[in-house]
């Protein structure tokens, strides 16, 4: 806020209606500052942090006026906002002969329109289950589930990422297993699968 005029500008309010898609951290859609008084050729910066709940352009004006009279409007910047969206997928036979080798295979995908950052898979493998192997640098911890963990990196819009896991039941029973994809900025995204053996 700049004051171009000869006198002290006192009371003054600025106001910024957010567009619609955009709130403040205590849901308001409104702005607002209020500054005591401003001298001639004096500016003054103000700054707010919002949320986006979606992607897309953003735009909106900021109004100041003054309890002593006179108004002016900004110009309108407009803001492109990007999120990424994470899908997955988790295949595996339906069913098996005991004591045989399983294969889970894994595929997560960014079907945003924004960078999935620090992409990470986890699988979980049930009690009594052997694991085996897996591809993509899969880092397996045992623990209860067990759990399988590949750190896939930045998916771009578009891109998929495939990795798999070996494992083996040696006694009757469903094998059922949970994969979760999460990124930052983005919905974890989560899916399944049994095997009958």
């Amino acid at each position: 806020l700049t004051n171009e005029g000869s006198a002290a500008a006192c009371d003054v309010l600025i106001e910024d209606v957010l567009p619609e898609g955009m709130m403040t951290s205590t849901g308001d859609n409104i702005v607002s500052f209020n500054v005591d008084s401003i001298g001639p050729g004096e500016s003054k910066e103000f700054e707010a942090v919002v949320d986006a709940s979606k992607s897309g352009f953003f735009a909106s004006t900021a109004t100041a006026t003054s309890l002593s009279g006179g108004s002016i409007v900004s110009n309108k910047p407009e803001t492109n906002i990007f999120q990424p969206q994470l899908a997955i997928k988790e295949t595996c036979p339906a069913a098996k002969f005991i004591g045989k080798s399983l294969t889970y295979d894994i595929t997560v995908s960014n079907t945003g329109d924004g960078v999935a950052k620090d992409t990470v898979i986890v699988a979980t493998i049930p009690e009594n289950t052997q694991f085996k192997k897996s591809s993509g640098g899969g880092m397996y911890t045992h623990a209860s589930p067990g759990v399988v963990t590949w750190k896939v990196g930045d998916l771009e819009p578009g891109e998929s990422r495939d990795v798999t896991m070996k494992l083996q039941l040696d006694e009757p029973g469903t094998l059922f297993t949970m994969a979760t994809a999460k990124a930052f900025c983005a919905e974890t995204a989560s899916d399944s699968c049994r095997t009958e053996l």
